[in-house]
Parts: C-alpha cells; sequence; structure tokens
C-alpha cells in the first residue's frame, strides 16, 4: 500500500471537517484590516460588520426566527454549557432530562447541575439506537430543562427531534428544549423554529471553520447568564472579546455550503462519498453497527471488525494516509469502550472492535474509495496478525 503522511483523506470529519486553503488564503488577506469589534473606529465597525453578518446566516442555517439571539462562544462545549447551566437557573421545574446517547459535554453537565443543585437528572431508556419515546411520559413529567442531540456523533443516527418535541410539550409544556445539532448541521435540514425549540447549539469546525468558533441560537426574548463574567459582549450572555477571523471563517464555510446545492447538494455528495468508502471496503470486510433501516447522517458510518482492534485499525490506517477514528474525538485515550455503543446493545469486545468513518463533500469520490480499500486491507492484515498469535500459543499460556 502506498504511504500517503502529508495529504490524508479526511475520514474522520465529525472529529473535525477541516479548512480549505482558499479560505486560509482569504482570511490571511484581510484580517490585518480588522480591529475589535466593540471599537468604534473604522476598523473595528468593519469588525463588527462582519460579527453581524455571520449572525444572520447562523439563523438562516439552523431555522431560527429572525428574532432569535445567536451568541457566539469558543466551541460547541462552552454552548451546551452556557444553554444548559443558564436553562436551569431559569426552569420553573427542578427536573432535568437527557439522553444516555449524548456528547460528555451535555450528559455530564446534565448530571453537575443535578447533584449541585439537588435536580432530579433523568435520561430517557434507549432501544437500540433509538430513543424509546413510549416511556416519555414518566421521564419528562415535572421536566424543568430537556437535552438531546440531533445526530448521533459516533453513529450518525438521526433522533426524531419533531416528534419528541411534540410529546414533550404535551406532557410539560413549561420545560425549555435544547438541541445540540452538531452533527446534524449542513447534513441534513435543522428548523429550530418549525421544530419549536429554545435553543440549538453547533460548533464552528465541524463546518470547515477554524476551531475556536461555536454558537448557541437562543429563541427570542429568553435571556441565560452568563458563564463568563467581563465585558458586555454578546447582550451580556458571553463576555469577552468576540474572535472575528474565526467568525468569518464559519461565515464563509456556511455560505459555501449554499454555493454548492446547499444542505441537499451537500448530503448527496457526502452520501456519494461515504457510498464509495464501504464499496472500497467490500461486502466481506466489517459490519454496519448500525442496521441501514435506520436514519442515518449522509457522511457517517459505524463500522465493527471483528476480531480486529480498533484503535490499532486507526494506527494502521494512518500510516497510510487515511484518518478514521475509533469512537468520538472527546473521549478517544480513555481505556474504556464507547458508552454509546454499549447503550446501544454492542458488547465491550464488540465496541472495541468498532471504528467511525465520517467523510467530508469532497468532490473526490474516488480518494474516498481508495480509503475504504485501504482500511479493508489494514483489517485484514490486523485479522490475520491475531490469528497467528493465537496459533502460536502454547497448551500452557492457554490454561
Amino acid at each position: 500500500m502506498q504511504q500517503n503522511n502529508f495529504f490524508p483523506i479526511n475520514c474522520d470529519a465529525n472529529a473535525t471537517f477541516g479548512v480549505s486553503s482558499e479560505l486560509v488564503q482569504e482570511l490571511a488577506a484581510e484580517a490585518g484590516s480588522w480591529g475589535n469589534p466593540s471599537s468604534i473606529h473604522q476598523s473595528g465597525q468593519r469588525a463588527r460588520g462582519i460579527v453581524e453578518e455571520a449572525r444572520e446566516i447562523v439563523r438562516s442555517t439552523v431555522g431560527a426566527g429572525h428574532r432569535d439571539t445567536v451568541v457566539w462562544t469558543s466551541g460547541a462545549t462552552e454552548a451546551n454549557n452556557l444553554i444548559i447551566r443558564g436553562f436551569a437557573r431559569l426552569a420553573r421545574h427542578s427536573v432535568i432530562v437527557t439522553s444516555p446517547f449524548e456528547h460528555p459535554s451535555v450528559i455530564e453537565v446534565a448530571r453537575q447541575v443535578g447533584e449541585q443543585s439537588g435536580w432530579s437528572c433523568r435520561l430517557i431508556p434507549a432501544r437500540g439506537h433509538e430513543l424509546d419515546l413510549d416511556s416519555l411520559g414518566e421521564i419528562v413529567e415535572g421536566a424543568g430543562v430537556i437535552s438531546v442531540m440531533l445526530a448521533n456523533n459516533e453513529t450518525g443516527y438521526i433522533y426524531p427531534i419533531a416528534e419528541l418535541v411534540q410529546a414533550v410539550r404535551r406532557i410539560a409544556p413549561g420545560a425549555l428544549i435544547h438541541v445540540d445539532a452538531v452533527q446534524g448541521i449542513g447534513r441534513i435540514p435543522v428548523k429550530m423554529a418549525d421544530w419549536g425549540v429554545d435553543a440549538v447549539t453547533l460548533s464552528g469546525h465541524k463546518l470547515g471553520a477554524f476551531p475556536g468558533v461555536g454558537a448557541a441560537i437562543i429563541r427570542a426574548g429568553i435571556v441565560v447568564d452568563g458563564e463568563l463574567l467581563g465585558g458586555n459582549q454578546e447582550s451580556g450572555m458571553r463576555a469577552g472579546t468576540q474572535p472575528v477571523p474565526a467568525i468569518h471563517s464559519l461565515h464563509r464555510a456556511l455560505s459555501r455550503f449554499e454555493e454548492m446545492g446547499g444542505v441537499a447538494g451537500r448530503a448527496a455528495r457526502m452520501a456519494a462519498n461515504r457510498a464509495a468508502f464501504l464499496e472500497g471496503l467490500g461486502p466481506d470486510i466489517g459490519v454496519l453497527t448500525v442496521p441501514p433501516a435506520l436514519p442515518t447522517v449522509p457522511n457517517t458510518a459505524s463500522i465493527r471488525f471483528p476480531g480486529v482492534s480498533a484503535d490499532y485499525l486507526v494506527v494502521a490506517a494512518d500510516l497510510h494516509g487515511v484518518l478514521i477514528s475509533s469512537g468520538s474525538a472527546c473521549s478517544s485515550g480513555t481505556q474504556r469502550p464507547s458508552p454509546v455503543l454499549i447503550t446501544a446493545g454492542l458488547s465491550e469486545q464488540e465496541a472495541r472492535e468498532t471504528i467511525r468513518v465520517s467523510v467530508t463533500d469532497s468532490c473526490d469520490v474516488e480518494n474516498f474509495w481508495r480509503a475504504g480499500q485501504i482500511v479493508a486491507e489494514c483489517a485484514g492484515r490486523l485479522c490475520r496478525m491475531v490469528k497467528s498469535a493465537q496459533a502460536e500459543k502454547s497448551p500452557f499460556e492457554e490454561r
């Protein structure tokens, strides 16, 4: 196999999407003329214009109302913290509800809010990869805050937000509802206003922007207490000078989606790239952990290779220029198997044999077919090594 360390094929886009060289050049040419957005001189006002224009495209991207508030943050982790903690201070009932599939920046914050405030923290029961909506009544009753993701970062499974919100509004009409839409935005339509949710969060570097920028989009009329104190930026909900280059990079990344066919066009390219990867993988290598009948975002596949350590496979593929992951980037390096996969019903061994493939919307389909071939060859070689090692064990060692 040909080694390719300098120009890797990004099949780990859910960890970070990557920034185009064109965007880097554009920002390098312009950034020197931008001042502090809070300054009243011309450079400051140019920066202010960039910040405000970006808010508009974010509202449009998530389907928010024109009066809904866009609060800039350092990323989705900070945005999730801001919303959940802020909503807990506003809520009329002391029950917080989330799901066992959430990102740590949601589920760990929810648990901490429960512990520190004496709240009841409840998890919606799982049924395989799905949420058991039939159990919502007893779980959601009396809820003050509800937080559920739109699409799972490891498996790509899409949760039925519209159906869930309708059920919640019947049972707990006063609950404040937050959706972590990080892995859904730019992959499937996001309809904040139509769904009737109170807040949505996003992350710039999952969309082709620079790391260091995220946003909490909050329904008009709701004001949360900021976690950071200092200046009065972001309507008092997030102090600190806005990172103008990162915000502009998000604006340009979202504009690019529209220039290339919107979400539908992007989803079609992603689906083609994912199909090419699976074709390159071949029919006899790997098992999809999410049944094809279940809805997933078009760029993600969770694949188990029986008898092969996912961590070893990640390293082997990387040596040949293909980026994949063995779970969420935020929990990589830990010794425990993926809680998401365990909750979905996989055994610990099966979870440790599962990789996540998440492709970009690149127009180079052949690259992803080649990536599938490389991963298949790496998996085959690792499997043969394991079998050879097992065959060489002495009877004494086996005891």
